[in-house]
């Protein structure tokens, strides 16, 4: 059994890599998604390289599987920013059923924090891979804490910090 402030453990007894996720039901079945942080500390830095974003399916809630890497780092074309010296944190994943596809947007950086914008990628199955279409500061202002919603009428909203974490900005998506 799971215990919260221990380790938790996937059903091949690895410890879970899904820091800063979240997690998503579809269709019967959950999806946790979270900043795999599975490798040492980069030297001279207290922050581990990005890996990627990896996705953890279950039943239950209690016993999960490694589904792998949603969206990873090493797969990017050039001139992205995700890529494993940089900052991508805080995923968060939305169906969308207008287009019959996940949605995932997360916290995309330089190393030094001042970039501060979103990641946006897309996928045809909970379990990725994403596909990133977009890089972008949310309406040329600076995002950090960030997270989504979604309505009763299904509108969904990006609700992110900016301005240093001085302003709380709500955008609704497309």
């Amino acid at each position: 059994m799971q215990k919260n402030g221990q380790i938790w453990y996937d059903d091949s007894g690895k410890p879970i890599q899904a820091h800063g996720g979240m997690i998503l039901e579809h269709e019967g079945t959950w999806y946790w998604y979270g900043e795999n942080k599975g490798q040492s500390n980069t030297p001279g830095l207290t922050r581990v390289d990005v890996i990627g974003i990896s996705v953890y399916s279950s039943k239950d809630l209690v016993n999960w599987h490694d589904e792998g890497l949603a969206l990873s780092a090493a797969d990017q074309l050039p001139g992205s920013l995700v890529k494993p010296e940089n900052v991508c944190e805080r995923p968060k994943v939305l169906y969308n059923a207008k287009t019959s596809t996940f949605v995932m947007w997360f916290h995309l950086d330089t190393p030094d924090y001042v970039y501060a914008g979103v990641g946006v990628a897309v996928s045809d199955t909970p379990i990725g891979p994403f596909k990133i279409i977009h890089e972008k500061q949310p309406n040329r202002q600076d995002s950090r804490d960030m997270t989504l919603f979604v309505d009763e009428d299904a509108s969904a909203y990006l609700v992110h910090s900016s301005n240093w974490n001085k302003t709380l900005n709500i955008a609704e998506l497309t």
